[in-house]
């Protein structure tokens, strides 16, 4: 039994958000462009401003479009197999791998991983359908290697 599971979500398609996304970058520069027309000096404040809209708006653009930020930096999944347990909770942890043999008890919550107080991890970001075979795949492999298992 093997299972490998990406913990990060993509968001869905979104023509709202893809033109809120647009608008944002529209009202930055006609705002850009009226200070030149107008001969008005652009300070600091302005500057940032015009920066936080563009910025804003290409993320919204973006992650309307069905592609998430954090799959772009990095990735996080759990990957669990007969010898290891291997766990990147999130793209900012490092990876944590545990061997099955040095596992002594495993707690499982509705939306949690513990394995001997030591590696934790949050599945509140999965659908319940996936959460739910994460933890029959880490039952079974727990009973058939005599690892103590706690349901919560």
């Amino acid at each position: 039994m093997e299972i490998r599971k990406n913990l990060l979500r993509s968001p869905q398609k979104s023509i709202l958000r893809i033109s809120i996304g647009y608008a944002l970058i529209a009202i930055s520069l006609i705002m850009l462009i009226s200070k030149f027309i107008e001969n008005i000096e652009l300070r600091f404040f302005d500057w940032f401003f015009i920066s936080i809209f563009i910025l804003n708006g290409i993320y919204i653009i973006i992650e309307g479009s069905g592609t998430s930020i954090e799959q772009l930096l990095g990735k996080a999944f759990i990957d669990i197999n007969n010898e290891t347990i291997i766990i990147k909770a999130s793209i900012f942890k490092k990876k944590q791998t545990i061997n099955w043999k040095d596992i002594k008890t495993i707690n499982l919550t509705s939306n949690r991983i513990m394995i001997d107080n030591i590696m934790t991890t949050n599945l509140s970001n999965l659908e319940y359908y996936e959460v739910k075979e994460i933890n029959e795949i880490l039952t079974n492999l727990a009973t058939e290697k005599g690892i103590k298992i706690n349901n919560e």
